[in-house]
């Protein structure tokens, strides 16, 4: 039997596999093709990858969950839920999770407004380097909510802030400046100038989060796999894994839609697929 017929479009039923791609992938790239999904308005399938990530305890998938339980993007809106999950995530080393919960609490969404919850969550996602966070954690000693009043320490953080690139931190910081004794203002500077930010926990702070990261490895050939079962080629098992009889299936869809025969996953190809799935 030759490949070509190998790779035919294979008949309804048998397994699914979107079920069985997430059920064999790690969390990583079942976010990323959750991701995927989202980007290309496949919300019920996006969010399904998402969910699954996050029930795998990934920080990025638990940050993004709560972003989507916040918007009621492909699911119903819902505060309590959307703290819960970013919570979660912002537990796990999540930065941008550490800084959304710190809103939540000053403002009350999800929770009961708690300012000195929101500033000890301020202040880790400062610590590790998040310039919102940094200009939140200076207001908070300013306005002395959350943390004893301190124009030093606000001092301090606009500076810090305002290096990492905020422009009104650095006018704050300059009029605070004008405030304080010299000494105290010399101090303040110096503890700004010296601080580097705590290492970043890589792992728990994907780039994909926000889409920014291009499908690749088991990811992508799990995407095409899905993609090519959709419509109608035998691909096998949907597990990530290029083996011959995806390959052939890859070929066979490239012969048939004029593309040069490589039996590889690659950018161009997801492309393709893509446009033949929106048909």
């Amino acid at each position: 039997q030759t490949a070509e017929a190998e790779a035919r479009p294979a008949e309804a039923g048998g397994e699914d596999p979107v079920g069985a791609a997430i059920s064999a992938l790690p969390a990583s790239d079942q976010f990323q093709l959750g991701m995927a999904e989202l980007q290309n308005g496949e919300q019920d399938a996006g969010v399904r990858l998402v969910r699954a990530a996050a029930d795998s305890g990934y920080a990025p998938a638990q940050y993004r969950l709560g972003k989507l339980f916040e918007t009621g993007l492909g699911v119903p809106q819902d505060a309590l839920r959307a703290r819960q999950w970013t919570e979660r995530a912002a537990n796990n080393g999540n930065r941008k999770a550490m800084h959304n919960l710190g809103v939540m609490y000053a403002e009350g969404r999800g929770a009961s407004q708690d300012m000195n919850a929101a500033a000890q969550w301020f202040e880790r996602a400062a610590l590790l380097g998040a310039p919102d966070s940094q200009f939140n954690l200076a207001v908070l000693y300013e306005q002395g909510r959350g943390r004893p009043r301190s124009l030093p320490d606000a001092y301090a953080w606009y500076t810090i802030a305002a290096q990492s690139g905020d422009e009104e931190a650095g006018s704050r910081a300059s009029r605070i400046a004008g405030e304080l004794p010299e000494e105290a203002a010399a101090e303040a500077r110096q503890m700004a100038q010296s601080f580097e930010p705590r290492p970043l926990d890589v792992a728990a702070n994907s780039a994909a989060e926000d889409g920014a990261a291009a499908l690749t490895g088991p990811a992508a050939v799990a995407r095409a796999q899905t993609i090519l079962a959709e419509l109608g080629y035998d691909i096998g098992q949907a597990d990530g894994n290029s083996g011959p009889q995806t390959q052939a299936a890859i070929i066979l869809y490239q012969r048939e839609n004029g593309l040069a025969q490589t039996g590889e996953v690659s950018p161009r190809l997801l492309e393709r697929l893509e446009v033949s799935r929106r048909r």
